[in-house]
């Protein structure tokens, strides 16, 4: 059985294929793939869309082995996950949410958006959901009734 086609997520007009501009996103995972790369490690090919508008903004990788696992945890952390989620399919990736910096990258002639590892503030591009951009290192003020002096 073939797969049904939505033309009605298709739009040829000229600003519908434009590349939004670079900035901080509230994303939402639309589609994740595990993959494994010509070296033998696996990862996670995510497709990331604008809370916002509804437009897919970005692919990004998840590493879960070799050099890039560091990242990869830090990524996983922002979306939710903790040390208590040792097994993670694709599949619970989809719908998790996240704030990313993006930024433009051009490859073989094509630009794109990309998530920009080094953006201030960040855990590699990414801040969880309840801690948007700007928001990190902010505490809630303290209730001086409290304090025992």
């Amino acid at each position: 059985m073939s797969p049904k086609i939505d033309w009605n997520e298709f739009s040829d007009s000229p600003k519908s294929q434009e590349l939004s501009p670079p900035g901080n996103y509230h994303v939402e995972v639309a589609d994740c793939e595990e993959r494994t790369s010509a070296a033998g490690n696996t990862y996670f090919n995510v497709r990331m869309k604008d809370l916002e508008s509804g437009r897919s903004l970005c692919f990004d990788i998840i590493m879960l082995s070799g050099k890039g696992l560091g990242m990869g945890l830090s990524k996983l952390k922002q979306l939710g996950f903790d040390k208590s989620d040792d097994e993670i399919v694709a599949a619970a990736l989809v719908g998790r949410r996240a704030w990313v910096c993006l930024k433009e990258d051009t490859y073989e002639g094509n630009t794109r958006l990309v998530v920009d590892i080094s953006a201030k503030g960040s855990s590699v591009g990414y801040w969880h959901e309840d801690t948007p951009p700007g928001e990190e290192g902010k505490k809630d003020p303290i209730d001086l009734e409290d304090a025992p002096f």
